[in-house]
């Protein structure tokens, strides 16, 4: 019966139990899609945290893993000996964005994505970047208990591994690799500006196709539809799966937090990508970055591309392979 549903809303034929429901194509919005058909069909309560946690139909169907979930998030299977890469979420607070990468690095280290804890408890109320960073970096030294440890930042995620750069360090333990993507600095406005970009204009499209005269609504609005719009109109109960207002308000959330950040020094080196959309202003933000983290930049890269699709550009998952392979041969 999942294998059905699967089916269903990825629109393929050969599916494996032990197949990642994101690394076959999935994302944030079919996913809500897939969480709804379940939960429908087979009478389940199944929430989209657990989803995140458990993207196989194995996993799934046995419904293992019931205790508190971990705000790491499996991107790939690996195998070998090289350390895992922590990739940072943005302002969104999904890690969605990283998959391609995750793909791109699988038989060579295993690829986390520390998501907002706010989607996986909706009680959960962060007060600050550092005590977010203090947080994930105690689950990321549980998952590694020993080694170097590789993170990498995109947008406020940027600032929230360098801040767990921080506390590891003062932990005793060493950061072999700190990649900071179009990094949020105090003064450099690119995280305003993020907000999940790429899955908006999902909404959008799929807004078009089953309800098109909202397919330009803001979508705050969408979120505050009215019972009769709820009543009339057969795509309201899209909108509520969407559960629009949740992801706002993270997203309202994460972006005031990021206001009171203040930038650490820390002892690793840096490597920098900066999309060309950043222009002049990356050159301010990368100087602040290497002015107060007291650090050096080891390398700095422009990608042909905006800030929201930055981190799945070809020649940005290339360089970023390369770099990883580089720091493991050294």
């Amino acid at each position: 019966q999942l294998a059905t549903i699967w089916r269903e809303v990825l629109g393929l034929e050969d599916i494996g139990v032990e197949d990642n429901f994101f690394e076959l194509g999935g994302h944030s919005l079919s996913a809500l899609r897939l969480v709804s058909l379940i939960n429908r069909r087979l009478d389940w309560n199944l929430p989209l945290s657990r989803l995140l946690q458990q993207p196989t139909i194995a996993a799934l169907a046995a419904k293992a893993n019931r205790g508190p979930l971990s705000p790491l998030v499996a991107l790939n299977r690996a195998d070998g000996d090289k350390p895992p890469l922590f990739c940072l979420h943005p302002a969104g607070g999904t890690v969605f964005g990283y998959y391609p990468l995750a793909r791109a690095l699988a038989n060579q280290r295993p690829v986390y994505g520390l998501l907002c804890r706010s989607f996986l408890a909706p009680d959960w109320r962060d007060e600050s970047i550092a005590e977010m960073a203090a947080d994930y970096a105690q689950a990321v030294m549980q998952q590694q208990p020993h080694g170097p440890i590789h993170l990498l930042g995109w947008s406020l995620g940027g600032a929230l591994a360098l801040s767990m750069t921080s506390v590891l360090e003062r932990a005793g333990r060493k950061v072999a690799f700190l990649g900071l993507v179009d990094s949020y600095v105090p003064g450099f406005d690119c995280v305003e500006d993020e907000m999940e970009v790429d899955d908006k204009d999902s909404l959008r499209d799929l807004l078009k196709s089953i309800a098109p005269e909202w397919a330009n609504f803001d979508l705050d609005s969408l979120a505050n539809l009215s019972e009769e719009d709820e009543v009339r109109h057969p795509a309201a109960s899209w909108i509520k799966l969407l559960d629009v207002n949740n992801g706002m308000a993270i997203m309202r959330r994460l972006s005031q937090l990021s206001e009171s950040y203040r930038i650490e020094a820390v002892r690793v080196g840096l490597h920098c990508w900066w999309s060309d959309e950043a222009g002049e202003a990356a050159e301010f933000a990368q100087h602040m970055l290497e002015e107060t983290c007291a650090s050096r930049i080891l390398s700095s890269t422009r990608v042909p591309s905006d800030h929201a699709k930055i981190v799945k550009h070809d020649s940005f998952i290339a360089d970023v392979v390369n770099r990883l392979n580089t720091d493991a041969a050294s």
